[in-house]
Order: C-alpha cells, then sequence, then structure tokens
C-alpha cells in the first residue's frame, strides 16, 4: 500500500458531543468513521420528519452512531470490570477457545505459521493495547477471598488484556457500523419501499384498462424490489465462516438476511465489508504485520457479533456441541441490539435534548455503571445491579413518552406519511414508464439503476451511491420533480398518477397544506367512527386490529383506497398511519434478551419479576395505538369548492363515507 491513510495505529482520536461529553477511537473506529460511507451520516436525519414539529431536532446518524459506539464500549467493559471472578475466567474462556480454533488453528494448519497468535497479540499491542480501560474490580465474588482476573492472565496463550481489549474494539465498531447503511430520511424510506407493490395494484384497479398507458409489464418490479444481490454477496463473504462459527447452513443465512433484517441493517453489513476490504490501515512497518493480522480478527469477530442473531431461530444446540457454541457473541449483540441497549438508550436521551424537551432524560450513567456480566443456564447475560432498577424503570418510561410526545407528535406524523407516500408513488411511476421525467431524475440521483434499458434495482449500492444518497440528493430529487410538474412538462403517465405527486411534493417541501386534511383530527379514530356510525368502539378497534396484521394490511389498505377512487372520481387519496408504543414489553423478554436485576447478595432474577412498575407500565401501554388519516385532494377539482382545508363540509363528508367502510369491510379481513 503506497499511501498512509491513518495517523499512528496507537494515536487516540478525541470527539466531543453534547450528549455523552467526549467520545474516544482508535485506529479501527478511525477507519470506519474516515470513511466517505460513515461521513455520509452527517447528511442523513435522525428522525427524518421531527424536525416540522421540533426545529431544533436536526440529530444525525452521525452524531448518534458515535454516541452509540461509546455506550457499547462503556457497557461492555463496565460489565466485565464488576463480574465475578468465576464468570469472567468462563466468558474469557469461552472467547479464547473460539479465538484459537476459528482463527489460530486454521491458519497454522493451511499456511505452516507457526507463530500466528504471537502476530495477533503484537498486533494488539501496536493499535488498541489498554486502550478499553479494563481494570477487574468485582462487586461479587463466588469465595471470600476470589482474586480479580490480571491483565496479563493466560487464557490459551492469549493474555486476558488481549481478549478485553479485542472485544471492547468490536463492540464499538458494532456500535459505529449498526446505522451505516441507512436510507435518505432513515426510516422513511424504508417504509416507502414497501408501497410499491401495493401501488401496482391499485394502479391495476383503479384505473382505465382502455387507456393508452404503459404497462407493469415493461419493467420486472419483482426483480427491482429483490434483496439477492445483496444477500448474494454477503453469504459470498461470511457464508463459511458463520458455517463454522454458528454451524449455520447457507440457506438459513440466506433467510435470516432476507426476510429478518431491514434494509438498512443489510446495507450495513454490506458497507462495512466494503470497509474491511478497503484496508486503510496505512504501511506494514506501522505495527508491523502483526497488525493487519489483528485487523482482520477483529473486523472478523464484529461481523459474527452482528450475525449473532441469525442462532435465535436456530433449534437449540446440545451436547458436545454446546460447548463449542460461541456464547459471547450472542451476549455482545445484545449490547447493540436488545431491550436495553447502547442504541435505545442514546437515542431516547439524543432526542429529547434536541427536542429541547425534559422527555427522554434518565439517569443513564447510573443504568451503564451498574451492568454486570453474569451466567445463567450455560449462558452469559448482561445484567444490571439492583441500584440501576431506578435508571432502567426512567428508561422504558421515557422511551415510551420519546415516541407518543415527540416522534409521534401529530405534525411530524403527517409529514411523515405524506413523505412515505411520495417515495412510494415515485418509485411505483418510475416503473410504470421507466422514459418520463420522473425515472430519469431518478437515475439522476442515483435512486435507480438500468441494465440493458430496464430499469433493474432501487437504490442500487456502488461507490457513487453510498457517498452522496442522502437527505440532500432527495431534497434535490424532489425539488426537480417538482418543477416539470409545476412547469407542466411533457411527462407521458396518467394525470391521476401525477396530481397526488405533485400535491406531495408541496407538503414536503414548502409544508402548504391546503390540499391536504387530517380526518377526525385530534380524536381517536375509532371512538369517532364509532360516534358516526352506532357501530361499539372497543369491537371496531379489536377488529381493525386483526385485519391490521402484516400480511392483510396491504390488502385492507388498497381496498379502503380503491373505495375511495370510485367515490370520489380519482381526485381524493387515502393514507393511512399506524403509530405503534414502545413500551416494556414482558412478552420480549426471552431468551438472551432476558434482562437481570442482580442483588446485594449475588441473587438475580428477571426485571419483569424485579419490578412492578414495569409491569404496570407494560399493561397500561399494551392498547396504546394510534391510527391516523389523512387525505389529499386534486386541486384541479377544488377551483369551484376551494382548497381542501377551506373546506369542513366536505371533510366531513369524507370522514362519514370512510368511517361506514371501515365499519363495512372489517368484518371481511378480522378473523
Amino acid at each position: 500500500m503506497e499511501d498512509l491513510y491513518l495517523s499512528h495505529p496507537r494515536a487516540i482520536t478525541l470527539i466531543r458531543e453534547p450528549i455523552h461529553d467526549t467520545a474516544a477511537f482508535g485506529c479501527f473506529g478511525r477507519e470506519i468513521i474516515d470513511s466517505p460511507y460513515f461521513q455520509r451520516l452527517h447528511y442523513i436525519l435522525q428522525n427524518s420528519t421531527t424536525y416540522v414539529a421540533y426545529p431544533s431536532n436536526k440529530n444525525t446518524r452521525f452524531t448518534h452512531s458515535l454516541g452509540v459506539a461509546r455506550l457499547c464500549g462503556q457497557i461492555l467493559c463496565k460489565a466485565l470490570s464488576q463480574s465475578n471472578t468465576k464468570t469472567l475466567k468462563g466468558f474469557l474462556g469461552d472467547t479464547s477457545h473460539f479465538i484459537d480454533d476459528r482463527f489460530v488453528v486454521p491458519i497454522q494448519r493451511v499456511g505452516g505459521t507457526t507463530n500466528y497468535k504471537e502476530k495477533l497479540i503484537s498486533g494488539w499491542k501496536a493499535t488498541v493495547h489498554g486502550h478499553s480501560g479494563f481494570s477487574h474490580r468485582h462487586f461479587l465474588s463466588t469465595e471470600e477471598h476470589d482474586p480479580p482476573v490480571c491483565w496479563d492472565d493466560d487464557y490459551d496463550g492469549f493474555p486476558a488484556g488481549f481478549l478485553v481489549d479485542t472485544l471492547w474494539q468490536c463492540i464499538q465498531l458494532c456500535g459505529l457500523a449498526h446505522d451505516i447503511g441507512h436510507l435518505p430520511m432513515s426510516h422513511s424510506f424504508e417504509h416507502a419501499l414497501e408501497k410499491p407493490d401495493g401501488l401496482f395494484d391499485e394502479y391495476e384497479k383503479i384505473l382505465d384498462r382502455a387507456s393508452n398507458r404503459r404497462t407493469t409489464a415493461d419493467h420486472d418490479k419483482n426483480a427491482t424490489f429483490d434483496q439477492n444481490v445483496l444477500c448474494d454477496s454477503l453469504i459470498k463473504e461470511h457464508g463459511d465462516r458463520l458455517f463454522e462459527a454458528f454451524g449455520i447452513d447457507k440457506k438459513a443465512v440466506r433467510n435470516y438476511l432476507a426476510q429478518d433484517l431491514p434494509e438498512h441493517e443489510l446495507r450495513s453489513l454490506v458497507i462495512l465489508n466494503f470497509i474491511f476490504k478497503n484496508n486503510r490501515m496505512g504501511h506494514p512497518q506501522d505495527g508491523g504485520q502483526g497488525a493487519f493480522d489483528y485487523r482482520n480478527l477483529v473486523f472478523q469477530l464484529t461481523f459474527l457479533v452482528l450475525y449473532a442473531s441469525s442462532t435465535d431461530a436456530m433449534p437449540p444446540v446440545s451436547g458436545d456441541e454446546a460447548q463449542k457454541a460461541p456464547k459471547f457473541l450472542r451476549t455482545l449483540k445484545t449490547i447493540i441490539a436488545g431491550e436495553i441497549d447502547a442504541d435505545r438508550m442514546d437515542y431516547t436521551i439524543r432526542d429529547g435534548h434536541a427536542c429541547g424537551s425534559l422527555i427522554g432524560g434518565f439517569d443513564l450513567q447510573r443504568v451503564v455503571n451498574n451492568a454486570i456480566l453474569i451466567e445463567q443456564e450455560n449462558r452469559f447475560f448482561v445484567a444490571y445491579y439492583y441500584r440501576a432498577l431506578s435508571g432502567i424503570e426512567n428508561f422504558f418510561e421515557q422511551r415510551a413518552q420519546s415516541y407518543h410526545r415527540l416522534i409521534y407528535h401529530r405534525t411530524s406524523s403527517r409529514s411523515e406519511t405524506c413523505l412515505q407516500e411520495l417515495l412510494g408513488r415515485l418509485l411505483h411511476a418510475s416503473l410504470i414508464d421507466g422514459n418520463s421525467e420522473i425515472a430519469k431524475a431518478l437515475e439522476q440521483f442515483g435512486f435507480i439503476s438500468r441494465s440493458t434499458g430496464r430499469i433493474n434495482r432501487i437504490l442500487p449500492i456502488n461507490e457513487h451511491t453510498l457517498e452522496s444518497t442522502d437527505d440532500a440528493s432527495l431534497r434535490a430529487l424532489l425539488f426537480q420533480i417538482r418543477k416539470h410538474l409545476s412547469q407542466d412538462t411533457e411527462i407521458d403517465l396518467d394525470q391521476r398518477l401525477l396530481w397526488p405527486i405533485k400535491v406531495l411534493c408541496e407538503v414536503v417541501l414548502l409544508r402548504e397544506f391546503r390540499s391536504l386534511a387530517s380526518l377526525f383530527k385530534e380524536r381517536d379514530l375509532f371512538d369517532a367512527v364509532s360516534e358516526k356510525t352506532g357501530a361499539d368502539c372497543d369491537q371496531i378497534r379489536k377488529k381493525f386490529y386483526d385485519a391490521w396484521s402484516d400480511s392483510k394490511r396491504p390488502v385492507l389498505s388498497m381496498h379502503l383506497k380503491q373505495s375511495f377512487h370510485d367515490e370520489f372520481g380519482g381526485n381524493v387519496v387515502l393514507m393511512l398511519c399506524h403509530q405503534k408504543p414502545k413500551p416494556f414489553s414482558v412478552s420480549k423478554m426471552k431468551g438472551d434478551d432476558r434482562i437481570f436485576i442482580v442483588e446485594a447478595d449475588g441473587a438475580y432474577s428477571p426485571i419483569e419479576q424485579r419490578s412492578a412498575r414495569l409491569a404496570r407500565m407494560a399493561e397500561e401501554l399494551k392498547s396504546d395505538s394510534r391510527i391516523n388519516a389523512y387525505v389529499i385532494r386534486n386541486p384541479d377539482s377544488e377551483s369551484e369548492s376551494g382548497y381542501l382545508k377551506q373546506c369542513r363540509n366536505e371533510i366531513s363528508s369524507i370522514e362519514d363515507f370512510f368511517a361506514q367502510k371501515l365499519v363495512d369491510l372489517l368484518p371481511e379481513y378480522a378473523v
């Protein structure tokens, strides 16, 4: 490698930020942070449209990821430092056996290298030696004079410090990389990707089949949204390693990637793999060859931690295989993706701070400082000393309030719904006619790509899109499309497809709400429907949520939209938004995601048994779910009656129609 990209591998970079004061990163963390893929997160909003209600909320995925990485390292280091000696020795022994069996032995067997272990240790000393700050000062002892684990204690030839620093570095990289694949406007674009298939069905039903238009057959819409390309690349890179580590075949891994992972997590794995392959360590003399070998170990372990959830759907391992299963990897995964994890704790406190609200505040350091590693049923858990219980209870309460009052604020929710609908309609329109100005604009900004003239990928992953596809480029795209529509540029698409896009562009870009109305504004939808139709409110609510399951939701939504088209001549479009609660849930406290509270005498119990306050909260918030309904109307139909916002009588008639249609449809979908 000719160029020295990074400073000395032992150097520490300190980054100040308002929530956690200072975050420290070594050479591997800087390698991710300095990459163009991570720098792109400067321009990805954490909460998409929350700024509409709270203008100061301009958090980005960049600062959030820095905070998560810092918390990940803190939680792990505290948990290990405060664990009793027996548990810590078991955990480090499990780690050392795994590294020896899966990394050292295969290298020595294939390459005949007898000093690979020494190279790893020398690479550790040349890079992150001592950076974790590990010092074993256990809360609990299994014996009266239980000696602490020392930095140089030997585990299969690896010092304890080597193992702790390595795991600390891995979990920090997990924190940095967990959101690196987010799409523009964060989850909004991800949810919008679910809409085009339903829009295709709607388009086929509500538009005149005899009209002169292109058909969906011009483009393979199924291939366009297929994740096989990303899955294949990941399985090619990691499939063999995952089979060796977890005993999971490539078919099971494919199912996990394609079905269980959200789009941004799948893309995060792909991007992290790009960074891993594009080694920025610098010259070999900066740390020697051992630094490269150690870097490979750190990144490979990071991938295994991120994939560790793939074992959840597998049958439990027993017998001799149970002794070989890497228990520590699933434990590390709970720090970044669990019920009390670094991700959720960071955004809960960060969102409230950015909104200028006291909501979201809880005693973060009280929780982190009382993390402790325990062993239960041949598994390791990051548990919490009893002093942290009040902080944990406040965390769950503030998280629920943050979603209810901040993220789901009615103004923000309205804009979020319109943004998702707009993005879905843009993608759908581009697939209806790949030669339209809309499709050309999407291609120009890197949101679609073509093969042999046909659109074949949505949000393709390549060097250009991974560096440039962000909120700014999305906003520029929307302004360009708005310009085409406002100047009456000839677009070979049915006007019944174009007018909703034009209205939604005005709403999203310029907060122009004249053609938008909220049905049953500031009222519970089911109470309002009950009042208008005379149907029982509780029955409507129950039937709706039965019908709003993942499998039935698209069909019910399309049926409602089609009814609006038939009733209002294609001049009114319905949009539904479901605000799901984020409460403490006893049902989620299972397997490796269980949370234990440790008492002063060393006994521990599941948190749901220890906290009556959380049990009450789970019951109170179980049904705290809200459905919002919005409609937009074609401006061309408003010349006589005025804008929809001004027409209270017309809004009332739309509400009457929606209420009766919903009551009529629910028995067909509810079980």
